[in-house]
């Protein structure tokens, strides 16, 4: 998986989607991928459980912070 984490913090931290998104396109981007080439290596690589990815996230330091919006009912 090390070699999908530039992946993984572009669709988790970059687009800001959740885990959950993000597993799921993980696991459409492992179907195209063996789609596209069965003989490679990767075709066999079954995607990790959403369990796992959130912890990889929790190991490389994948913080969300959240953005602060202003205007909202607070400043009346």
């Amino acid at each position: 998986m090390e070699i999908f984490k530039e992946l993984f913090w572009y669709w988790y931290i970059y687009q800001n989607r959740t885990a959950s998104d993000t597993h799921q396109l993980f696991h459409q981007h492992l179907v195209t991928l063996s789609d596209a080439s069965p003989d490679t290596a990767l075709a066999p690589l079954l995607p990790p459980s959403l369990r796992t990815l959130q912890r990889r996230f929790q190991e490389w330091d994948f913080i969300k912070y959240n953005q602060v919006q202003f205007g909202s009912s607070l400043d009346t």
